[in-house]
């Protein structure tokens, strides 16, 4: 194949080389304002527009759930309906055959999830009291990181390579800085001292 578009018999366009969507944000996707990504209705087209009724009438044909275990628990039910259907026993009484249903099981208690655990600061690990902590457990990365890294094209990777060395030239110039600003006021605060006291 040499790129080009697939033909049919009628000679009509049957494929279209078209660029591979990005399954993962980037820091520039993050950094646009939310206006980037609104489009106004009269923007649309009449396709567009009537695709985003149809939608709409989808959406709203939901049923709203309090909470995911709930929604956990309507899935769970159907599940057991349609193996309930399928799985049936089977009795002949006389000459019909009647479908038994099966036994009901005791449900277990499904397992709350604390929602504001996710909200919670991310706590670093001790590493002025534990010495020799990152020597004992060296830092890997999760496999889901890595397929992200080797994903990224050359010129993304360098992007997020710029923007991340950035950062940490930032930090420490702001810990040089605050240190330097701590020792200041030390030395002011011994000549106060002295001062003070002759």
């Amino acid at each position: 194949m040499d790129g080009s578009p697939r033909l049919g018999e009628d000679g009509v366009q049957m494929t279209e080389r078209v660029a591979r969507f990005p399954l993962h944000w980037m820091r520039r996707h993050f950094d646009q304002p939310t206006d980037y990504y609104l489009t106004k209705d009269e923007a649309l087209s009449d396709p567009e527009f009537a695709g985003l009724e149809k939608l709409k009438k989808y959406v709203g044909s939901f049923k709203p759930t309090h909470n995911m275990a709930d929604f956990a628990n309507e899935l769970v039910k159907i599940l057991a309906d349609q193996k309930a259907s399928k799985k049936g026993k089977k009795k002949l009484i006389g000459r019909t055959m009647v479908k038994q249903p099966p036994p009901k099981r005791q449900r277990e208690e499904e397992p709350i999830i604390d929602v504001e655990q996710f909200e919670k600061p991310f706590l670093l690990h001790r590493v002025f009291s534990d010495k020799g902590f990152l020597e004992k457990h060296p830092p890997m990365v999760a496999a889901v990181e890595r397929s992200l890294v080797l994903d990224m094209g050359p010129a993304a990777r360098q992007d997020q390579l710029v923007q991340d060395t950035s950062a940490v030239m930032r930090l420490l110039e702001t810990a040089l800085v605050l240190n330097d600003e701590q020792g200041s006021s030390t030395r002011e605060l011994g000549k106060l001292r002295e001062k003070n006291e002759s």
